[in-house]
């Protein structure tokens, strides 16, 4: 058995995409397309998917968009849109009044928002609304987390947009959790995001209303412990990180900015060929990717 492991999980599937392959084939895929630069010889039992597709329930119940005006309304969302120290008494005058207006526009439009929020943002949405849905997709990654204790590994995770979200969701569970020497469950060595929206606020709020309080009493999202190497790749276009692209700014801890490593790619491809900002191949296939997770494995 190998002493590390590199453990993927995938994102979300909007309207229109094609439906996520199985969970062998996707692990393949994903393999290689991760293959394409490394410049060490990884090999195949190394790599793990914490799978999450079959989770997905086949309808959508969720409860519309009053969370969404709630969320914008919060303290935390105002301050965070606010602009920079050197606009206060702008934001003072501005931000209320430009939040009244935005939640007016959610009320005028709530019918056209509830159904892009069917259609595009189900397996979001559903994650945070239904508790049974969350411990169980949680536990995909929480398993192969597990397993790699057991076994002594050091682990590296490599998330794309959703697994993102739900890969930090596990962290910071696990970072509150204590095993019987009384330290924290297994921590990542590496931790690779991309095309992630942990930038975006409401994102951030939703993170951190739940899972348990960090041990200083932050209420803001806040660089997990647990987690060694922080590497975020974007590409400039891709339209889910395009409102906030960099997240080293956004994670501190008792203000003070720990290492998260920013990077842009360019003319990111899906797996044919195809310009899409958004596609895990083109992503795992870069070479910020590669490298990252190459030192990775050759590192003592």
């Amino acid at each position: 058995m190998p002493q590390k492991r590199i453990v993927f999980i995938h994102g979300l599937h909007g309207l229109g995409a094609a439906p996520t392959p199985p969970k062998d084939e996707y692990l393949r895929k994903w393999r290689e397309a991760l293959r394409k630069n490394l410049w060490v010889d990884i090999p195949d039992d190394a790599f793990q998917m914490a799978y999450w597709a079959d989770c997905r329930p086949a309808t959508f119940k969720g409860p519309g968009t009053g969370r969404l005006r709630w969320r914008l309304r919060l303290r935390e969302a105002r301050s965070a849109y606010g602009p920079d120290k050197l606009l206060r008494w702008t934001r003072a005058l501005a931000v209320p009044f430009l939040f009244d207006l935005y939640c007016r526009f959610v009320r005028c439009a709530d019918p056209l928002l509830c159904e892009i929020e069917r259609k595009w943002l189900e397996d979001y949405y559903l994650y945070f609304h239904s508790h049974a849905d969350r411990v169980k997709i949680r536990g995909r990654l929480e398993a192969e987390l597990d397993a790699a204790a057991q076994g002594g590994q050091r682990v590296a995770v490599v998330a794309h947009s959703m697994g993102t979200v739900i890969a930090l969701d596990v962290l910071y569970n696990r970072q509150a959790q204590k095993d019987t020497a009384g330290q924290a469950k297994c921590g990542v060595d590496l931790f690779v995001t991309m095309g992630s929206p942990l930038g975006l606020t409401p994102v951030q709020i939703d993170l951190t209303e739940d899972p348990p309080a960090h041990p200083n009493g932050y209420a803001h999202p806040f660089f997990p412990a647990n987690v060694r190497r922080w590497l975020n790749v974007f590409d400039g276009v891709d339209t889910v990180t395009l409102l906030d692209q960099r997240l080293e700014d956004d994670f501190t801890d008792n203000r003070k900015a720990p290492c998260i490593v920013d990077r842009m790619i360019r003319a990111n491809v899906d797996d044919k060929g195809n310009r899409d900002p958004h596609h895990w191949h083109g992503y795992l296939s870069s070479e910020e990717v590669g490298d990252a997770v190459s030192k990775f494995w050759v590192a003592p």
